[in-house]
């Protein structure tokens, strides 16, 4: 990954202290949460927040060059390797596009707090626009971290069952139970975190086109054409006796498809949809 400087917020006091040092989204970020708690503290006085304006700012403002350069090396590796040039560059466009779109929200509640003044209004203004942001810029910073792993992937042997039981909530998002039947022992050749992420975001797409409270996930191994295919669709009968996996599904982005794709790519492990359900793909062990 290339290195940018971009500011990295720290408190100081009741001021934010904004150094230069090579750092990613993160960063960024942690500058946008920490003027968001300080505009909701009711102990932080109109002044002093009124003096943090200043670095949110230069913390904002670098924020779409920051996310195209942590994007751009990978999306060149992962076009090479997969010949989806034209989708590499349309993911690259739209999370850069959604990054700096938050960012010019964040900037414009800051002028607005600047023009006026810091009073009621324009500090619920601020902390909407900071909170916003924040989420906005997790998601934005998992994409990232998604196709890096992607561009670098080397596939591991790993067996569905375990796949299944690394599904984490890291974006946290909407419960969901999910059953898992069949094949679960079969070993497929993947980069963990790839497929892991590859398989609650199939899901979160089957969950937006159906809505239930559970879903299963069929796993079937087909030693004939060297793949383990798995068939993920809303569970509309009564649910086994065994206790579900409990899974977190994030809020859609409008990148997710896009990245999804590029993911499947990776791992040469198709993926489509059909009516409400999703079936993916992997390359047998």
């Amino acid at each position: 990954m290339r290195q940018v400087a971009v500011p990295r917020a720290e408190r100081s006091g009741s001021h934010l202290v904004v150094d230069v040092e090579v750092g990613d989204v993160r960063q960024i970020v942690a500058a946008i949460a920490g003027v968001a708690t300080m505009a909701r503290a009711q102990g932080v006085g109109p002044r002093a927040l009124r003096d943090l304006l200043p670095e949110l700012r230069a913390a904002v403002v670098p924020v779409a060059g920051v996310v195209a350069r942590a994007l751009l090396p990978a999306a060149d590796v992962i076009a090479l390797s997969t010949g989806l040039a034209d989708e590499a560059r349309r993911t690259v466009d739209a999370i850069v596009t959604t990054a700096r779109r938050s960012g010019e929200k964040v900037l414009a509640a800051v002028a607005e707090a600047e023009r006026r003044g810091i009073g009621a209004r324009t500090r619920l203004a601020l902390q909407a626009a900071c909170d916003d942001a924040v989420d906005t810029l997790a998601h934005v910073r998992a994409a990232i971290e998604l196709l890096q792993r992607v561009s670098a992937s080397e596939p591991l042997a790993v067996s569905m069952d375990d796949l299944f039981h690394e599904l984490d909530g890291e974006l946290g998002g909407e419960t969901l139970d999910l059953y898992v039947d069949g094949d679960v022992t079969a070993m497929v050749a993947v980069q963990p975190r790839v497929a892991t992420a590859l398989l609650v975001g199939a899901l979160g797409r089957v969950r937006a086109m159906r809505d239930a409270p559970a879903f299963r996930a069929l796993v079937i191994a087909s030693p004939a054409d060297g793949r383990v295919r798995v068939d993920l669709r809303a569970l509309d009968d009564a649910p086994p006796a065994r206790a579900p996996l409990i899974v977190h599904v994030p809020t859609s982005t409008a990148y997710d498809e896009l990245v999804l794709g590029l993911a499947a790519a990776s791992l040469a492990a198709p993926l489509g949809f059909e009516l409400d359900r999703a079936r993916i793909d992997l390359l047998r062990a």
